[in-house]
């Protein structure tokens, strides 16, 4: 799903990679995070149903870098909420200072 998400055109050109993410290389990806406390990742739903992500990066003394991107079909309005969610996170779950 979030592969898919993220290899739509108005999501990938947005990203620092914008090349199609193929399956081999997102299993890779999933499999290096698992476990590196220095991301964060989560799966932002709506009435039980996903219509985005939020991630943190590079976690280290109460800084980290942040992104979302929402399901191409989620409803008008989610892309700021995810903003808000995301701020929430970070802030108050992850006790980000910065």
């Amino acid at each position: 799903m979030v592969r898919s998400w993220r290899n739509t055109p108005e999501i990938r050109e947005k990203m620092f990679s914008q090349h199609v993410i193929q399956p081999e290389e997102h299993a890779r990806w999933f499999a290096s995070i698992q476990g590196d406390d220095s991301k964060q990742f989560f799966i932002a739903l709506s009435q039980g149903k996903p219509v985005g992500m939020m991630s943190f990066t590079g976690i280290k003394d109460g800084a980290a870098e942040w992104g979302f991107y929402k399901s191409p079909d989620a409803p008008s309005g989610t892309g700021k909420q995810l903003l808000c969610e995301s701020l929430v996170l970070g802030f108050e779950y992850l006790a980000l200072a910065k």
